[in-house]
């Protein structure tokens, strides 16, 4: 890819790239809803002695009579391919998200929608802690068929009984 786009997306999720003046106004645009909260992902490479934006994550689709807000993670491809890797960042990006979702914003539930295909993904929510809800058959086409979205979810009240597990895990 050329070094003066930055993609978005990953390699299972159809592959986008921005321009630096393209990134900036998605972000912008993402920013400005009253019904979201993105977060960069942003990691230090050690030969590069430089900061590095490996993805991002928010709280999306948030409904403040409800409670409740859907989870969004997209990594840099190059890190997806990498299944250690990648369970690693989603983990620490779960934690996050939860802890601000049910401890900074006062939700009752978190919930994601997950295609059938992201196996890694949906092992990882599953470790977490999140409950598979149910499925929507053939919800999603892409690559010339159709693909079932599995939706997952997280309670406050499970994500109490669960949080000093899952930051000891994470602090190993």
């Amino acid at each position: 890819m050329d070094k003066n786009n930055i993609w978005i997306g990953d390699e299972e999720m159809s592959n986008f790239t921005y321009t630096f003046s393209g990134w900036l106004k998605f972000i912008k645009n993402l920013s400005e809803k009253e019904n979201q909260v993105i977060f960069g992902i942003i990691t230090f490479n050690e030969e590069s002695k430089k900061k590095m934006l490996i993805g991002y994550c928010g709280v999306t689709n948030i409904n403040f009579k409800n409670r409740s807000g859907e989870i969004s993670f997209l990594a840099d491809p190059d890190r997806v391919k990498d299944e250690k890797l990648y369970r690693e960042d989603f983990l620490s990006a779960l934690y996050m998200l939860c802890k601000y979702g049910f401890e900074e914003i006062n939700l009752n539930k978190l919930f994601t929608e997950t295609f059938s295909f992201r196996k890694t993904h949906l092992e990882t929510l599953e470790e977490f802690g999140f409950k598979r809800d149910g499925i929507l058959r053939n919800h999603h086409f892409t690559y010339g068929q159709y693909y079932d979205s599995v939706i997952h979810s997280l309670l406050i009240s499970e994500w109490k009984q669960k949080r000093e597990r899952i930051k000891s895990e994470l602090e190993k």
